[in-house]
């Protein structure tokens, strides 16, 4: 079941399809407490609803950095709910979301078809019952009324 990002809430498990707007660079940050170099990428993601800031770290930001694309839309599930922090988070959302190895994330194909003429629209079923009527028609002007299932039995 798909949430939409404005019924977003830590005390729930999400699944949420939503549009990348936003990719920050993958970069390099230093850990407060121990002081090691951390890699770290977010991305702001909008669905009709709401938007809302999204982080990946280490192993899974190396990992999805290049395959998140912006303008893409993608279905997000496994994935942690907390507290928005406003003095890095500008979206409207009141949380954000952290992605880790075990965030199952899945790019959703835009089909689009194109655009029938309402008078010439045919569909393959009608586009081969309408060649096999004019067959039919152009077959019994010529005076064979024979199918070719009759042809097949009449030439054996």
């Amino acid at each position: 079941r798909i949430s939409p990002i404005s019924d977003l809430t830590p005390y729930a498990r999400h699944n949420i399809r939503a549009q990348v707007v936003a990719k920050e660079e993958l970069r390099s940050v230093q850990d407060r407490r121990t002081g090691a170099a951390k890699k770290v990428f977010s991305v702001t993601l909008q669905d009709g609803s709401s938007d809302v800031k999204a982080t990946f770290w280490e192993r899974a930001a190396v990992w999805w950095s290049d395959a998140l694309q912006v303008g893409n839309t993608y279905t997000f599930s496994t994935f942690e709910v907390k507290m928005a922090n406003k003095a890095y988070n500008t979206t409207k959302q009141e949380y954000e979301l952290t992605f880790s190895t075990d965030t199952v994330i899945e790019r959703e194909l835009e089909i689009s078809a194109p655009p029938l003429d309402a008078q010439n629209a045919t569909s393959p079923t009608t586009a081969n019952s309408r060649e096999q009527k004019e067959a039919d028609a152009s077959a019994s002007r010529q005076g064979s009324n024979t199918s070719p299932s009759s042809t097949e039995k009449t030439e054996k």
